[in-house]
């Protein structure tokens, strides 16, 4: 008996999703041949943004130039590069007509860094709108008149295809869940119970799935993505020195460097505020340390003077060699020549005498 209700449950699935599958079929095919002379447009429509975007030019009714057949599903985007120098003013401005419009952030990323006296910063921003689709191409005339515009890019998605086939799963799902519900009512096993209700639970979920798909592809076919990127000029008019008098550029110096230098003077104090507590406890250990030293100092003095060294005999050196300087030497002696070899030494020379004995 368990069985053939579990075969006669299964076969009514079966034959309830193959007659609910012919009339999405049937739903399909004629929205596609409704729309089967726009096919073409919307394929040119792209290429043609794309075209515009490359070159910088073309006009903000790029969408409104499109023929879209009302049982379309489209979706919008545009790219917007703004320099301005007029920071301020075209950030405000820019949500104001986003407002106006009746459009949203979906996000925003500013860099916004205000100058401190010695620098000055370009700032930045970067903003993910919403604009409603009826009103996107006032919404894009408007902007291409802020600031300076460098890039522009703008295009057009059909997504009727997911969209009408999400649209019937959604149906097959949701008749699906019906069936199950009454089964559910009229099962009287647990084990019927909780087959059912795991089937149920499963198609649940699947179908919760495709209803958040499909309301997020009605989110995006109503308001368009315009995603807008505003960047500050930085010039010298913008800096605000261009055109100053001699005088004033002086004392805007002057003004600078005693900001960097009170700035340092603070830093500096900053940083011996911080460093003090390090510097207390490298103090205390070096008092520490000097202290032990000083006491080791004395105790080795006093226990020398307690302790005297034996005191040693004074060891005498051998002078070094001294080499004493040379004499001259003596010159050789001749051997003494015997006095039979000496000649006779000359005496004095007598007086010559004549005959008669009277010197000459």
């Amino acid at each position: 008996m368990k069985k053939l209700i579990v075969l006669l449950v299964c076969v009514t699935l079966l034959l309830t999703a193959c007659a609910a599958q012919s009339p999405a079929s049937e739903n399909v095919s004629s929205s596609a041949m409704d729309a089967g002379g726009y096919s073409e447009q919307a394929m040119s429509a792209p290429e043609a943004s794309a075209e515009k975007a490359e070159t910088g030019e073309g006009s903000t009714d790029a969408f409104a130039d499109t023929p879209v057949n009302a049982n379309r599903k489209m979706t919008y985007s545009a790219s917007f590069s703004i320099n301005t120098k007029a920071y301020d003013s075209d950030y405000d401005q820019i949500k104001a007509e986003l407002t106006a419009v009746g459009g949203y952030i979906e996000n925003e990323d500013s860099t916004a860094i205000p100058s401190d006296g010695s620098r000055i910063y370009g700032r930045s921003s970067y903003f993910t709108l919403r604009v409603p689709v009826d009103q996107l191409d006032g919404f894009l005339e408007r902007l291409s008149e802020i600031g300076e515009v460098t890039n522009k890019q703008q295009s057009a998605t059909d997504i009727t295809d997911q969209y009408t086939d999400t649209d019937s799963r959604i149906a097959v799902l949701e008749e699906r869940k019906n069936r199950l519900m009454t089964h559910l009512q009229n099962a009287t096993e647990t084990e019927d119970v909780i087959a059912i209700e795991n089937q149920l639970a499963d198609t649940i979920y699947e179908l919760e799935q495709l209803q958040g798909s499909k309301r997020h592809m009605d989110n995006v076919v109503d308001y368009a993505t315009v995603s807008v990127s505003l960047t500050e000029l930085i010039t010298p008019e913008t800096i605000g020195s261009d055109g100053q008098p001699l005088g004033d550029r002086a004392s805007d110096a002057f003004a600078m460097s005693m900001s960097g230098v009170g700035e340092f003077m603070e830093n500096f104090a900053i940083f011996w505020a911080a460093a003090a507590p390090v510097l207390i406890v490298i103090a205390i250990f070096a008092v520490i340390i000097f202290l032990i030293i000083k006491l080791v100092r004395f105790l080795m003095k006093k226990y020398r003077a307690k302790h005297p060294k034996p005191v040693r005999p004074p060891v005498y050196q051998q002078q070094p060699y001294m080499q004493q300087p040379m004499r001259p030497m003596a010159p050789p002696q001749q051997a003494p020549i015997p006095p039979q070899q000496q000649a006779p030494v000359p005496g004095p020379e007598e007086p010559k005498t004549d005959n008669n004995g009277d010197k000459k």
